[in-house]
């Protein structure tokens, strides 16, 4: 027979982390101006131990040749929030025939805040929590080409809201959300050409948070939509340790939250703050890369790699964000200033392999 009853593994973990936060950041606008913005000061110097031991344990039970069961838990310990964490999982698989199998799983998945969830921290943080259920089909159309389409759910609790500045990510320092995520990925994988890997894939999310308290749902900012990913390798024929590639990202816009403007009555001031009821969304994400590489032998197997890229081909403008800047003292909304990602370059890169 080729299949066993059941076969258990265990294992344990234990990280031990010292985070050292120093964080001195100030701006301040002086002169006759009329930009009405917050004066930033930031200063904190603190010291995070997000220590963390686990243990897990996990069986694969085969009562025939085509089924597989596995079941398994780990428990970790989080010393940053002081919690005692049980994530139990479970797959199952169905092995069709030769080319096609059928899977289902669920699972508890936590996520102990770190250091920057920390620094606005109002209250003490508990773990953010996603129970995952997933269902998929995976098809072999050869030994090395095959497609897997994947569909999921996740409940979502515990979440800690947050916003943008540029790249920067501030979180708000409670654990005040719910929320929920489904999806499906598509991918298409394997050796088009003998040898090197290309793959075509597909996503689609959707992602949505409200209040613990009540109140309607909105979409997160990780809430993409749609996103399209292609990689293609080819070989010359003439010359074999000759390689071409293309790479395709395309996307929907994520999502950013506007600033708005009031006057506070303390200060006598204008004033700017994020606006977390009125989700705004970024243009279409796309870029191209395109590139060859060479391989060589030099010397007793010694090999030189050899690989020359063009970036962002077509000089797609990508926003990475805003700046938001309040320009018009009787106008209470602020302007916005885009941050663009790179443009057109050109990448070389050499390998010398011993």
């Amino acid at each position: 027979k080729e299949y066993s009853l059941h076969s258990l593994t265990a294992g344990v973990s234990g990280k031990w982390k010292k985070v050292y936060d120093r964080v001195n950041e100030s701006s301040l606008d002086t002169g006759a101006s009329n930009l009405v913005d917050n004066a930033i000061f930031r200063k904190d110097n603190r010291i995070f131990y997000p220590d963390e031991f686990s243990f897990f344990f996990i069986d694969t039970y085969k009562p025939a040749i085509n089924w597989e069961f596995n079941a398994g838990a780990r428990v970790t310990y989080a010393k940053i929030t002081g919690e005692v964490l049980l994530s139990p999982r479970m797959q199952a698989t169905w092995i069709v025939n030769m080319s096609n199998k059928l899977f289902a799983g669920w699972g508890y998945y936590y996520q102990p805040p770190y250091y920057l969830e920390n620094r606005l921290n109002k209250v003490p943080l508990k773990s953010q929590l996603a129970v995952h259920y997933s269902l998929g089909w995976e098809n072999k159309f050869k030994p090395n080409v095959s497609f897997r389409l994947e569909g999921y759910y996740k409940a979502l609790d515990k979440l800690i809201p947050y916003y943008t500045e540029g790249q920067k990510i501030i979180y708000t320092g409670t654990n005040s959300n719910e929320g929920y995520a489904y999806g499906v990925d598509a991918m298409f994988q394997g050796e088009i050409v003998e040898g090197i890997q290309s793959w075509l894939g597909y996503g689609y999310l959707s992602t949505q948070e409200r209040p613990k308290s009540g109140g309607s749902y909105q979409r997160r900012l990780t809430d993409q939509t749609h996103s399209l990913l292609f990689f293609l390798q080819d070989r010359i024929k003439k010359h074999r340790n000759w390689q071409v590639h293309t790479r395709l990202q395309v996307g929907t816009g994520q999502l950013y939250y506007n600033r708005s403007i009031a006057y506070d009555e303390p200060s006598k001031k204008y004033l700017m703050s994020v606006d977390m009821n009125s989700p705004g969304e970024h243009f279409l994400y796309m870029r191209a890369d395109m590139g060859c590489s060479v391989e060589y032998e030099v010397y007793k197997k010694q090999k030189l790699h050899i690989t020359a890229e063009v970036l962002n081909v077509f000089n797609t403008y990508n926003y990475a964000g805003f700046q938001f800047v309040q320009v018009f003292i009787n106008i209470p909304r602020p302007v916005r200033i885009p941050e663009v990602l790179s443009s057109r370059f050109f990448n070389v890169q050499l390998e010398y392999e011993l």
